[in-house]
């Protein structure tokens, strides 16, 4: 079909009869997420309604091609799309970034921030539960090394599970 110059490609999509999936019509949400195929022989715009480019997408996705359909704009001819991408563009966008071990990092200190804080907020839980861990272990006299490996672990569920009380 003819695209006019301020048609997204999710439009065009609907205009010609094609139903995509489609939320939020923002580029924030991956559902219309779409995939240049390398045979494109020209290149898509993508503007959020900010107008600032591929706000949404990490760079790893946007370097595979995916693109958000509701804020991509054709700029020629040729472009060549598979629809109906959001779970590869979840994989690329969440799975495989949050793999990487510096973002697993960040995670482990986000996790033990918020304990530390969940925990100066409620002493007296905090205490509660480390005793607890303490009494459920069988002993009050091991190394620090093992407390913190058990209190890792034990802890940290039960103060997440109980940090809404706060």
């Amino acid at each position: 079909g003819y695209i006019r110059k301020d048609q997204t490609i999710l439009d065009l999509c609907e205009e010609m009869g094609l139903r995509p999936p489609s939320e939020c019509r923002r580029g924030n949400c991956l559902s219309c997420s779409g995939k240049l195929l390398p045979e494109s022989t020209t290149s898509v715009h993508t503007v959020d309604e900010t107008g600032d480019c591929n706000v949404f997408l990490c760079d790893d996705a946007r370097r595979e091609g995916f693109l958000l359909t509701c804020v991509s704009y054709v700029t020629g001819p040729g472009v060549v799309l598979h629809l109906e991408q959001a779970h590869e563009a979840y994989k690329v966008q969440y799975v495989k970034r949050f793999k990487k071990k510096d973002v697993e990092v960040l995670g482990v200190e986000a996790s033990a921030q918020a304990m530390r804080e969940w925990g100066e907020r409620n002493p007296a839980k905090f205490i509660g539960i480390v005793e607890k861990q303490f009494a459920e272990s069988g002993s009050s006299e091991k190394g620090a090394e093992s407390v913190s490996e058990e209190a890792g672990e034990g802890p940290r569920g039960r103060i997440q599970g109980d940090a809404s009380e706060s």
